[in-house]
């Protein structure tokens, strides 16, 4: 190769300089190699010129003031090595893939690139993605050690991706590599600005600049016509807005209204989401498997920039329920028998890890919360402070462990974060294994643990020694040991474990009403009579408001239960009960044995419900029985489901017509009788005609 056709401005009598390939550390050249020389923070690549040259570097590119042939080496001088290595690299490395997507922000680069490459792909179109998580293409994964790698490597990568005939490429940019000008060079068809949070401050020593980092992407890298993704509702939004409107692009937003993708209505399904979102006055109904509200505003960007890459939106929606969890973020790990749960995140700043905690505390409501983590050493040490403050905020239990120390003592930095934590949440384990195995053995039942700081890393470092070290095989290890504590310990009381952990919630509650496998509940004082004179007859379709009466049962007087009669009672217990929880109640055998029928008007209470029973009580002896106010009635039994249900009682995907009721109801059957019949009436001629056709 002629440095002449890689190299703009250079005098022309050099222009035939031959040259082999590039490098930028001297341990690596290789024989007609050109070398440049890159000043870093900590070292300048001036000091390995001759180092350089006698391992046969015939061209040197650096900031020095010689430039010319000498002894056949070649001086090029430029103010800035490191963006025309990027440029060079990028004509020498020349197939590469059409449609490159750089993802820039503190936190959800890696979900949006994994986001979006699962929409390709569930779409079978090539792609692939480079970044925290490694190189990843349909063929095989390949782990880095930079979220953005250096030009030569990122060149020679998109040139083998090009290869395998793949043009659809997302890439993460850091703020290293932008302010290092790694990208430099390429032509990016959209652009992906995230949000922008306390990180890297120990590199850019102040936020400014750190924000003007990221910045480069949309105001150096992206050209005219090209597309910018963001979130309508951050604070950089209007700087972003400006950028895109002087440099002629296109910008497209999620959030609320006026958005690109706006995003209507969200609830919490367990482990899943539901959202409606609105897209060129159309909206669309979507659910994921993810945890996290903070994910679907990842889901949203990475399918704006699936559309971009000429995926029809329609084909996105219907794919969008098969994306998958991502490796270390919001990610559940493994099963609990006892219905706890621990979330695996790579949270390692002050706002990543307040918003993964604020987002557990919205999708796991009234359940406690557990943590690991800790903070790096030789990185920002301002926020130490700051996340121990967060994890005091949000967690009942705090386990504070190593992270990746460095070389960094690690009691100092432990002592930094735990100055901000009370002390009586706080256990202090520096072995993070040991940590994790505490923290996973002291789970109660429905409780969240999140192991935080470390994600998808593989290893712990601790400067001269890395050790092989992963926060999900670690976990998965003590939750297969939790489990088989679960299942042979059998002392262990459920109920009144689940009671205490606020999962399942009995208002009034007295420990002495707990029986060996369901609770005694007590009948209230207001009972529904029926007004048989009222109506010939009960017509279901139509509601009949005067069918009964309520009656209030006096403090010191029973009510009197004639044989033959039937009423409508309540629990005085308030009852609510998690959504992997079903539960039925019976009544007391001794009121059974006098002729008193006792029962659940549902039989089976559904995960999800809240409020107070009704109850049937019928009276089959023929004898009056008395019903005092506060006696014993009946006793409810729990039993716990594999899985949280999908649609709990009282979702809006059901019709629940008692959630939150306060005494006994009579029926709401005539709701939607006709529309039921109808709906069931319409199903069956489908059948028919199916059957038909096919006959």
């Amino acid at each position: 190769m002629l440095v002449g056709s890689f190299f703009k401005n250079i005098n022309p009598k050099y222009k035939s300089h031959f040259f082999s390939g590039l490098s930028f550390n001297s341990l690596n050249v290789k024989k007609n190699n050109i070398f440049f020389s890159i000043k870093g923070t900590k070292i300048n690549g001036n000091q390995f010129i001759k180092n350089a040259i006698k391992k046969g570097a015939k061209t040197i590119v650096s900031n020095l003031n010689f430039k010319g042939l000498k002894n056949k080496v070649l001086y090029i001088k430029t103010n800035n090595p490191r963006k025309l290595l990027s440029e060079v690299a990028s004509k020498v490395y020349k197939n590469k893939p059409k449609n490159l997507i750089a993802v820039t922000g503190t936190n959800g680069k890696s979900s949006i690139a994994d986001f979006y490459y699962q929409i390709l792909d569930l779409n079978k179109k090539k792609v692939a993605s480079i970044g925290t998580l490694g190189i990843k293409t349909y063929l095989k994964n390949l782990e880095i050690k930079n979220t953005t790698l250096d030009p030569i490597s990122l060149n020679d990568h998109l040139q083998k991706i090009k290869k395998l005939n793949i043009d659809n490429v997302i890439l993460e940019a850091s703020s290293h590599g932008l302010k290092q000008n790694r990208l430099n060079g390429l032509n990016f068809k959209t652009g992906i600005f995230t949000n922008l949070s306390h990180d890297h401050l120990d590199y850019h020593k102040s936020f400014k600049d750190y924000l003007k980092s990221k910045l480069l992407l949309f105001q150096n890298l992206l050209k005219k016509n090209s597309n910018v993704i963001t979130d309508i509702n951050i604070p950089q939004y209007k700087t972003i807005k400006n950028i895109a409107k002087k440099k002629h692009q296109k910008i497209f937003t999620i959030g609320s209204k006026k958005s690109y993708l706006e995003l209507t209505k969200h609830e919490y399904i367990d482990d899943k989401q539901f959202f409606k979102i609105k897209y060129k006055n159309k909206v669309y109904d979507i659910t994921v498997n993810l945890i996290g509200k903070i994910q679907i505003k990842n889901v949203l960007m990475a399918m704006i920039a699936a559309e971009k890459s000429n995926i029809k939106f329609e084909k996105i929606i219907k794919s969008i329920h098969k994306i998958k969890p991502i490796n270390g973020r919001i990610e559940k790990i493994g099963y609990l028998k006892n219905s706890s749960k621990v979330i695996l995140d790579y949270a390692h700043t002050p706002e990543a890890l307040s918003n993964c905690l604020q987002n557990l505390e919205q999708q796991y409501k009234n359940r406690k919360i557990a943590i690991v983590f800790g903070c790096g050493g030789d990185r920002d040490k301002s926020k130490r402070s700051k996340m121990g403050k967060i994890a005091n905020k949000f967690c009942d239990k705090i386990y504070l462990t190593d992270d990746n120390p460095r070389f960094e003592n690690p009691k100092k930095i432990r002592l930094s974060i735990k100055k901000s934590i009370n002390k009586t949440k706080l256990y202090e384990i520096a072995n993070r294994e040991k940590a994790i195995s505490n923290a996973i053995q002291n789970l109660n039942s429905g409780e969240i643990l999140l192991v935080a700081g470390k994600g998808h890393e593989k290893n712990q470092n601790y400067g001269s020694f890395i050790r092989n070290f992963s926060d999900k095989k670690i976990i998965l290890k003590y939750i297969k040991r939790k489990n088989k504590y679960l299942s042979k310990n059998w002392k262990v009381n459920i109920i009144k474990e689940e009671i205490k952990n606020g999962r399942i919630i009995i208002d009034p509650y007295s420990p002495r009403d707990v029986q060996p496998a369901s609770v005694d509940v007590h009948l209230s004082n207001k009972i529904l009579v029926f007004n048989n004179s009222s109506a010939p007859y009960v017509d279901l379709r139509f509601e009949i408001p005067d069918l009964t009466s309520e009656i209030i049962i006096p403090d010191d007087k029973p009510f009197i239960l004639h044989p033959g009669e039937f009423v409508l009672g309540s629990t005085l217990e308030k009852i609510s009960i998690p959504n992997d929880i079903v539960s039925r109640i019976e009544g007391k055998s001794s009121l059974g044995r006098i002729g008193l029928m006792i029962h659940s008007t549902a039989g089976f209470i559904d995960p999800g419900w809240r409020g107070n029973l009704t109850l049937e009580l019928a009276n089959v002896s023929r004898l009056p029985i008395t019903l005092y106010f506060g006696m014993r009635i009946g006793q409810i039994s729990f039993a716990r489901l594999t899985t949280e249900v999908d649609n709990p009682y009282g979702s809006s995907k059901i019709s629940s017509r008692y959630q939150n009721q306060t005494s006994p109801l009579a029926s709401k059957t005539h709701i939607d009788f006709d529309s039921h019949i109808k709906r069931k009436w319409n199903q069956l001629k489908t059948m028919m005609l199916t059957f038909l056709i096919e006959l």
